[in-house]
């Protein structure tokens, strides 16, 4: 959980998946406003695959499996293994075991999810496959790293990455250098 904008009334959330253009939310008289992201449906999920080993009341004894994902709710433990299907079975908590050397066969894309609540309501919620990456700009102010330029189009501003800016005007002046020559 990280918090962001405290004292101020707005925030603007530029979020986007791998592969997908950006997004951008816009958050007035709601701040400070939390965002979180990770594996969808999960509390614990690794793409790469661990092993879980724990007493499983149903069994009578302690059991293994290899997944890539878990959650445990009321004694039950929901995993999602390394084929994808998914299997419930008790579990007890204080039995479990996490060996992050023992890894499925192969390697899958999962779900992650971008997540916006403001005082533990949730405002927001997106969740699509790939990595998920985020900035936030509070009281009109774009996020570090980002410069502010007035636009015609609602928030009335947007913001540009510094970086690639940087890159555009370096290439400009290279141009320039050559036409000069």
């Amino acid at each position: 959980m990280t918090l962001y904008c405290n004292g101020s009334t707005e925030a603007k959330v530029t979020y986007r998946f791998d592969g997908q253009p950006a997004k951008v939310l816009n958050f007035k008289n709601c701040c400070p406003i939390e965002v979180n992201t990770g594996f969808a449906g999960y509390q614990n999920y690794n793409s790469g695959g661990f092993q879980l080993t724990f007493y499983s009341p149903n069994n009578g004894r302690i059991v293994q499996y290899t997944v890539r994902g878990y959650s445990i709710t009321n004694g039950v433990i929901t995993m999602v293994g390394c084929d994808g299907t998914t299997q419930n079975t008790g579990i007890d908590p204080n039995t479990l075991v996490i060996d992050s050397s023992v890894k499925c066969n192969n390697t899958v894309t999962a779900k992650q999810f971008i997540e916006v609540k403001y005082q533990g309501n949730r405002l927001f919620y997106d969740e699509q496959e790939g990595n998920i990456s985020y900035t936030v700009g509070c009281g009109g102010e774009c996020p570090e790293g980002f410069m502010r330029c007035e636009c015609d189009t609602y928030p009335g501003y947007s913001c540009i990455p510094c970086n690639s800016l940087q890159s555009e005007v370096a290439a400009i002046k290279n141009s320039v250098s050559e036409l000069i020559k």
